[in-house]
């Protein structure tokens, strides 16, 4: 998969920063994941884990 693309707005013309994110219809967030499906194993772990690393990534690259 590939990383999400994102948008931001600058910090300095709002007091507190956020995200905006294009919306993924069906996509349940971590933490109802878990309490449905139990814990990881490790190797699909590693797979999220790289994913979140490309996203940093990828936003550390256009100044995020």
């Amino acid at each position: 998969p590939e990383p999400l693309t994102f948008g931001y707005l600058d910090k300095a013309k709002k007091e507190k920063a956020y995200l905006v994110t294009e919306y993924i219809a069906r996509v349940m967030d971590a933490e109802t994941w878990l309490r449905k499906k139990g814990c990881l194993r490790l190797n699909e772990g590693l797979k999220i884990g790289l994913q979140i690393a490309k996203g940093l990534e990828l936003a550390h690259q256009k100044g995020i």
